[in-house]
């Protein structure tokens, strides 16, 4: 059972104007649910507000660069039902032992700042509340490629396995959501703009890219959003704190 379609849920969606946070607010909007959207870009967070049900809708603009103190107290009145934090990315960069500040940087921007709002928000929660912390599928499988994202992803396993305990005795679930490829708007531009300096057709670099997931498909927004809508439901009120992979089963370990 997902969310009831009533104005009675609350849920907090952190880095709404990414891609797949819009597509989960348009979701859950239609549901009727009370949202409060935090984001770091204002004009994207402007933009996706005209596109929703303003009734149950409030925004919040926070850069995570900024000092702690300009962005205390920001819930007063509120109780949510659930909480979707989606994890910005590092960034696609091969070291893996960057420099001090490119640490701090990261840190700052990836982990330090959504955690900031999602422990203010913790205050917040009613029993039997859910939290989803949407991650990327190098936390489950180590990618060369990409040694940044790993670190990154791992600190949010182990941070939502500590807050599965913590929050336990509330009846509060702390999952994980892991995600492989997905057919976002930004990976089509890239296989288009392949395509045009390569001698393959977009559908040849689709199903090139696609060869290696047992399920022959990358998940499209709309299988992200549904699996969300789930897992702030009644589905996961004995499912905590557990990294859910939705990858097409792509991942290879147990």
């Amino acid at each position: 059972m997902g969310l009831k379609d009533s104005k009675d849920q609350s849920i907090l969606i952190i880095g709404a104007t990414s891609e797949i946070g819009s597509h989960i607010a348009k979701t859950l909007s239609g549901n009727k649910t009370q949202l409060t959207l935090v984001g770091r870009d204002k004009n994207k967070l402007d933009e996706l507000q005209s596109t929703l049900n303003e009734n149950y809708l409030k925004t919040i603009s926070i850069d995570y660069l900024k000092t702690k103190k300009d962005y205390e107290n920001l819930f007063t009145s509120e109780e949510f039902d659930g909480v979707v934090l989606l994890t910005p990315r590092p960034g696609s960069n091969k070291n893996s032992t960057p420099d001090r500040k490119e640490w701090e940087d990261l840190f700052n921007n990836c982990f330090i700042g959504p955690l900031d709002i999602l422990r203010q928000a913790i205050d917040h929660l009613k029993p039997l509340s859910k939290i989803l912390i949407i991650s990327g599928i190098t936390s489950k499988q180590y990618y060369p490629a990409l040694p940044q994202y790993a670190v990154i992803r791992s600190m949010w396993l182990a941070e939502a396995k500590a807050l599965s305990i913590q929050l336990g005795a509330k009846k509060i679930s702390v999952n994980t959501l892991s995600l492989g490829g997905v057919w976002a708007d930004a990976l089509t531009k890239k296989i288009e703009a392949e395509s045009k300096t390569s001698n393959k057709s977009v559908e040849e670099i689709r199903k090139d890219r696609i060869s290696n997931i047992p399920l022959s498909d990358y998940a499209d927004l709309s299988e992200i959003s549904y699996a969300v809508n789930q897992l702030l439901g009644d589905f996961a009120n004995h499912i905590s704190g557990q990294n859910i992979a939705l990858d097409g089963g792509f991942t290879s370990s147990y």
